[in-house]
């Protein structure tokens, strides 16, 4: 998944230093953890953030407003939250997050792995997140990643 993840951000001879370092650093992780459920989230945000698509989680991505605390809107088309006066504008499609999903996607932003290896999230949280980002990721990419289709396959057979 994370291999698929690099191929389809990286550009063809044009070598990236930061993305290479998080490819080793998280197949070491994986190496160490294999089962850990936060590693793959922490490591789509990081490599978003790398390749310049990082999710907007402090203002509105439409007009650029402050963002309240609160439960908001992501759109994958726009790259980020939205108010919920631009909400109602929006034709884009959209999905919840709840309060506690945005703290923790700002926290995987800029905190390292050994930092958020730490934490413990419920795991609706962990859903709620992993939803969009797959979503975003998949929006970004411009096609389904295969390999994750594979791993969900295989998750029915062998549970996580």
């Amino acid at each position: 998944y994370v291999a698929e993840l690099v191929e389809g951000f990286s550009e063809e001879e044009l070598p990236s230093r930061q993305i290479f370092e998080l490819l080793v650093d998280v197949l070491s992780q994986l190496e160490s953890d294999p089962t850990s459920s936060w590693l793959p989230r922490y490591f789509e945000v990081s490599l978003l953030r790398h390749s310049g698509f990082g999710p907007e989680l402090y203002q509105c991505v439409d007009c650029y407003s402050t963002l309240n605390p609160g439960n908001h809107f992501y759109s994958c088309a726009s790259g980020g939250l939205l108010c919920p006066e631009c909400l109602t504008k929006s034709g884009d499609m959209v999905f919840q997050l709840s309060l506690n999903s945005i703290k923790i996607l700002r926290y995987l932003q800029v905190n390292t792995w050994s930092q958020t290896s730490k934490l413990t999230f419920p795991s609706t949280l962990l859903a709620e997140i992993e939803k969009v980002l797959v979503a975003y990721v998949t929006y970004v990419l411009g096609r389904n990643i295969k390999s994750l289709d594979f791993m969900n396959s295989m998750s029915s057979v062998v549970p996580r």
